[in-house]
């Protein structure tokens, strides 16, 4: 996947993430709970304004382009991943 794409899919990540911590639902599926946890080993959640550049990068380079998480989809659902 080409890098601009790839930086977008890490800002989404970081803003579900963060999302997520704050309305704190009761449960998620097996792959959101993944990819948050992923999230937070990297970057903590948001408490403050901050830039948030080296958090996308962080993401970007930690978590989208580990063999981990390029693995996840084909572990939840048998199939290949586009990352």
């Amino acid at each position: 996947m080409p890098a601009r794409p790839r930086r977008l899919l890490a800002v989404e990540a970081v803003v579900a993430a963060q999302a997520v911590d704050t309305a704190a639902p009761a449960a998620l599926g097996r792959g959101p709970e993944f990819l948050r946890r992923a999230i937070r080993e990297v970057v903590p959640r948001l408490e403050d304004d901050r830039p948030c550049g080296v958090d996308v990068e962080a993401v970007r380079h930690a978590i989208l382009e580990s063999d981990d998480v390029r693995s996840t989809p084909r572990a939840l659902t048998g199939e290949a991943s586009a990352l």
